[in-house]
């Protein structure tokens, strides 16, 4: 009796893909080998790397910035440092720019800013600077210069910033052009005038010894009188920063 043949074992449903209708029987995808796993091991952790070091990296970068920040503030703060003078001679003390320069002449003293170049009425760039002159008593040759001034706009009041007991809490702060109003040539504390444009102090102002005459503007070093300046035009003339700073040193002023 013939023994009976081996038959196949028969499949289950459940062993054949679950394709949806109309879809292409999937293959399977063959293992990957060992190489080729170890590269995309490397890739993904090149990846993960890179993602950590822009995130991380970014923020070691902001605080690394924070110290030139810091540098650059205290640089503007070292440039804005001031520093006392005080003459007895002049019954004055007051303060100004380190960076200025102090030069005692004749009875009176000039302050002088760094230098730069500024434009003169004529259209011409002039490298100079911005000069401060205080003196008791006008001579002849400041009396030269103020009298060709005229007010190219009314007079400002000006608020002493720590003046003495005594001295007046304001006064008059006065732009001149020479000869005419269509330029700037210095500014002058006129005391308790008051101008309006186009007026003038006359050539005899702060002749008497205890007058003070305290003047600025834009000069240069081949200029040699100390109210010699340079004519400038108008339109923003008081914008600049040593004009600033040139009024904030006659503010601090205080008089004996």
């Amino acid at each position: 009796m013939a023994e009976p043949s081996e038959t196949a074992p028969q499949k289950s449903i459940y062993d054949v893909p679950m394709d949806l209708p109309g879809e292409k029987p999937r293959k399977k995808l063959p293992p990957l080998k060992k190489p080729l796993k170890l590269i995309v091991i490397i890739l993904m952790i090149a990846v993960l790397g890179f993602g950590a070091w822009k995130l991380f990296g970014s923020k070691d970068s902001n605080k690394t910035s924070s110290p030139q920040t810091k540098q650059s503030t205290s640089e503007a703060t070292e440039s804005s440092a001031t520093k006392e003078y005080e003459s007895a001679p002049l019954s004055l003390k007051l303060n100004y720019p380190e960076s200025w320069k102090v030069a005692e002449a004749e009875g009176g003293v000039r302050f002088t800013s760094p230098n730069f170049t500024y434009q003169s009425v004529s259209n011409e760039q002039v490298d100079g600077h911005f000069r401060v002159y205080i003196r008791q008593g006008a001579r002849d040759v400041d009396g030269k210069y103020i009298g060709r001034g005229v007010a190219i706009k009314p007079s400002e009041k000006l608020a002493y910033s720590d003046p003495l007991q005594g001295q007046l809490k304001t006064t008059y702060l006065t732009s001149f052009g020479y000869d005419k109003t269509d330029n700037f040539a210095f500014f002058l504390i006129a005391g308790n005038f008051n101008l309006k444009t186009g007026e003038t102090l006359g050539p005899n102002f702060g002749n008497k010894p205890e007058d003070y005459i305290i003047a600025g503007g834009y000069s240069s070093d081949e200029l040699k009188d100390d109210l010699q300046m340079n004519m400038v035009p108008v339109d923003g003339y008081d914008q600049t920063d040593a004009y600033k700073q040139a009024v904030d040193i006659v503010k601090s002023l205080q008089l004996r």
